[in-house]
């Protein structure tokens, strides 16, 4: 597995800093980097998250080493709180440890380790509003969460970590209680709430055939929530640590079996584990999935469906590059390209070669030639974040359904839909422009950039309305800090993005409209 080079994570952590008022650089370009958040000051060491192998083959654990003491020697004698980082580039997780604690060790060995549970950061990659601390051996914790959250962290370190005098919970360091015979504190569980969620469903094997225990549900909650598009193997991660050695008997197919039966509603669980009458486990309405149309085809699962509108979009955009197309479906991060060319798809085993539509009628060729291939690994979230948005912007009609029958493929056949949600209808806009032009193209960000082109884009640029931490006028075409973003001419040397939805483009011309006092007729349709 490669890593990033440290200028490489120096620039992953400043990235989730960009845009936050309380951030100011001190160092430019040094990892460990020098800085301040609001009035505090911090020193931020960042490093790679790497396995750490122990002879007892637990393979769920990660680490970072606390090197390079001679940069860090002035640190340590500094008032700056310092910070110990590790990324996790595939989850896009950083994890943390008290930096109290962390500056102590500094040059007390010749590279002290800092423990992580691979399995959580697999779990809290999947969630963007999540600070998770989790308990480790020796008295250590790690805090792990999505890189998003880094600016929260940065802003509440203390409540997450205390000062040197810290003794983690549980802890053999933790005094013993003064009195045996205190009262039991409110919070904590009586005998009839205490339930062995494990026992009424093993089998006389010994293995473990439907998973129950709340806590473990809701790890594999962002997992395995979805049945069309199960994630197995972090799943699998998740409940190995979480039993450890508890089913010695459970292979692989077993484990399989019981993540294919986990019962999600917590009363029902509870009930069932306590043998109650008449509790069963939930079924699901059979033949029923999560499909999408396209421009009245379909309906496609999930995968088909995101293919089909990147081949929709690529045919009308018609002389493209690689590059132009990958900007407009920009990666969750480095380790998930959407898009890879022929020459790393030649370099993959062929099971990473399966993740990606590879037959010949699936492989795409842009304008100079270059083949490309796209991703079949998308998941719904990504999908909703990042798919349906396009759509929106390009004016082509989608909508979610429920189908009973088969999905479609490229080669079979298409069925109809049982019942349909719409989620997304074809909504344009219409402008009569002042002179009694009308402009009304199908595709919204073409009537977008036409009207700002008749408008003069100078005049919007002076109302300096925001954009992706831009004005909505740009002077340049590329935005370093955000290379998704498309900017498209709209004369005198300006850009406008466009990279936004139909409602924002309908609220920016009703704003440019009403300051600029243009008589316009705007209409969405």
């Amino acid at each position: 597995m490669a890593y990033l080079n440290s200028r490489t994570l120096l620039l992953v952590f400043e990235s989730q800093l960009m845009g936050d008022p309380a951030f100011t650089r001190l160092s430019e370009g040094k990892n460990p980097c020098h800085f301040m958040h609001g009035t505090r000051e911090f020193y931020a060491y960042i490093k790679n998250l790497s396995p750490a192998y122990f002879q007892t083959g637990d393979d769920n654990v990660g680490r970072v080493q606390l090197t390079d003491h001679s940069a860090l020697e002035a640190i340590k004698d500094s008032d700056a709180t310092f910070l110990l980082v590790g990324y996790d580039e595939e989850n896009d997780v950083f994890a943390t440890w008290n930096p109290y604690i962390v500056k102590q060790r500094i040059g007390t060995a010749s590279s002290p380790s800092f423990y992580s549970r691979l399995s959580e950061q697999v779990a809290v990659g999947a969630l963007t509003d999540t600070l998770k601390k989790v308990g480790l051996r020796h008295d250590q914790e790690v805090l792990i969460f999505n890189a998003r959250c880094l600016p929260r962290y940065l802003a509440h370190v203390d409540d997450y970590f205390v000062d040197e005098d810290y003794v983690p919970i549980g802890s053999r360091r933790q005094p013993a209680p003064v009195n045996d015979d205190a009262p039991v504190e409110d919070d904590a569980p009586v005998e009839d709430d205490i339930v062995d969620w494990e026992a009424a469903h093993t089998d006389a094997n010994g293995k473990l055939v439907r998973i129950t225990h709340p806590e473990l549900v809701e790890r594999l909650r962002p997992h395995m929530g979805d049945p069309e598009y199960p994630e197995l193997v972090p799943a699998l991660n998740i409940v190995r640590e979480f039993y450890k050695d508890r089913f010695p008997a459970m292979e692989l197919a077993d484990w399989n079996k019981a993540l294919k039966q986990i019962v999600w509603d917590k009363e029902e669980a509870m009930r069932m584990s306590r043998g109650e009458d008449g509790a069963a486990l939930p079924t699901r309405e059979p033949g029923k999935r999560r499909m999408f149309m396209l421009e009245g085809r379909g309906p496609y699962n999930l995968r088909r469906f995101v293919y089909e509108t990147v081949s929709h979009i690529v045919a009308e955009l018609g002389d493209v590059t690689y590059e132009e197309v990958r900007g407009l479906f920009p990666a969750r991060s480095s380790s998930n390209e959407f898009f890879i060319t022929q020459r790393t798809y030649s370099g993959l085993r062929a099971d990473q070669q399966g993740r990606y539509f590879n037959e010949p009628r699936e492989v795409f060729t842009d304008r100079e030639g270059l083949r490309f291939y796209l991703s079949n690994q998308w998941k719904v979230d990504d999908a909703l974040a990042t798919v349906m948005p396009i759509l929106d912007d390009f004016g082509i009609a989608w909508e979610e359904v429920r189908s009973e029958g088969p999905c479609a493929t490229a080669a079979g056949p298409r069925r109809e839909a049982s019942t349909a949600a719409r989620t997304s209808i074809r909504e344009k806009i219409a402008v009569t422009m002042p002179d009694g032009e009308i402009i009304d193209h199908n595709n919204v960000a073409r009537t977008f950039v036409e009207v700002i082109r008749k408008i003069g884009p100078e005049r919007i640029r002076t109302l300096r309305f925001p954009s992706r931490r831009r004005n909505l006028i740009s002077s340049t075409r590329y935005d370093p800090a955000a290379p998704s973003a498309r900017y498209e001419p709209v004369g005198a040397g300006y850009y406008v993005n466009t990279q936004s939805s139909t409602a924002d483009k309908y609220e920016w011309l009703l704003d440019i409209n009403r300051l600029l006092n243009l008589g316009m007729v705007i209409e969405k349709r």
